[in-house]
């Protein structure tokens, strides 16, 4: 699992921030467009190819990569108010360990839940 950037005290990595993600599955498409919106256009959301992170979101930047509720924590500090507050709740333990139980439990799923998905 990759360590989670430094998005701590309001200084972001923003140059250069792509999410990627499975262009395949309704719920990541969404999402990824989503997440686009959501930030002003600072992340550009890209389709994963198959690789070693295939069936996670994966966020990358200048200074390495950020993957799964990890990358989403990331994208929601660069959003409204609301997002970034809620990233903050979500990224102090045990709720992170929450959250990443609800991300794996959604991604193992997600085929059944929002259609077909070829990644994963």
């Amino acid at each position: 699992m990759y360590a989670m950037a430094n998005f701590g005290s309001g200084t972001t990595d923003e140059a250069g921030l792509r999410l990627l993600y499975d262009e395949t599955c309704r719920l990541c498409a969404g999402s990824a467009k989503a997440a686009e919106a959501m930030t002003g256009n600072r992340v550009v959301a890209m389709p994963l190819e198959d690789g070693p992170s295939a069936g996670d979101v994966v966020l990358e930047m200048p200074s390495g990569r950020v993957v799964g509720v990890r990358a989403w924590l990331a994208v929601m500090r660069l959003g409204p108010r609301w997002a970034r507050a809620l990233s903050a709740v979500l990224g102090v333990p045990p709720l992170l360990w929450l959250a990443a139980v609800g991300y794996r439990l959604v991604a193992r799923t997600r085929h059944l839940l929002f259609g077909r998905c070829t990644i994963g």
